[in-house]
């Protein structure tokens, strides 16, 4: 389970409620099992996600990574949401019952997502997803934004490097910035491994984490 809030204007925040909780209050039934707060929640949710006819302009992508064991229900290992962290094996199930299913090669030891690349220089979207999967989080050291929610950096500049697994890497808007507009230096010894120097001359690397679990602290 999440929470979702947002920091509104006082008036806008009681008709907000206001508008859920009648909705909730008209929609609730006494044959319904769940409680009040509970129909509030769905409200809320369908409100936010369809229009009344269900359909909405805008689209939104979720992107969950599962093991091909846990699908088939041989395995109960967890899923893993974007921008979340773990999913209960049946949820993941579930989600991928509706979804548009992607593969996904892993090492078998290490976990971490193997390579493919191409040599235009707008990343297609099966390699955006891929880069978004093997790298789970911003590349640059102790940050932990979303990759998802990051831009795709050529570790090289195109057109002297490539656009390919090999060459990208997912740095959130800020850290972008950093890495092009200040003294910090950054290379690749081996696909989706990063070693940074900073101006101060100190060194990190990251490298790449399971594509399935929870991503260790920097």
């Amino acid at each position: 389970m999440a929470r979702i809030w947002a920091f509104l204007p006082a008036h806008l925040a009681a008709a907000c409620s206001a508008r859920v909780d009648a909705i909730a209050r008209q929609a609730h039934t006494p044959s319904d099992p769940r409680t009040l707060d509970q129909v509030r929640a769905d409200v809320f949710a369908d409100l936010l996600l369809a229009t009344p006819d269900k359909t909405s302009a805008v689209k939104v992508e979720l992107y969950v990574t599962v093991s091909a064991a846990t699908l088939l229900g041989l395995s109960s290992q967890p899923g893993e949401l974007a921008g979340y962290g773990p999913i209960t094996a049946e949820l993941a199930r579930d989600l991928a019952g509706d979804a548009t299913w992607r593969r996904l090669l892993t090492d078998p030891v290490t976990g971490e997502a193997l390579e493919f690349g191409t040599s235009t220089y707008r990343p297609p979207a099966a390699l955006r997803r891929f880069v978004w999967t093997r790298d789970r989080t911003c590349r640059f050291p102790g940050c932990m934004r979303p990759s998802h929610e990051s831009d795709l950096d050529h570790t090289v500049p195109f057109p002297r490097g490539s656009t390919s697994a090999a060459n990208l890497g997912a740095f959130c808007r800020r850290h972008h910035r950093v890495k092009h507009r200040t003294a910090w230096q950054v290379s690749r010894p081996k696909p989706g491994r990063f070693c940074f120097r900073s101006p101060a001359g100190k060194t990190y690397e990251r490298h790449p984490e399971p594509v399935l679990g929870d991503p260790p602290p920097f």
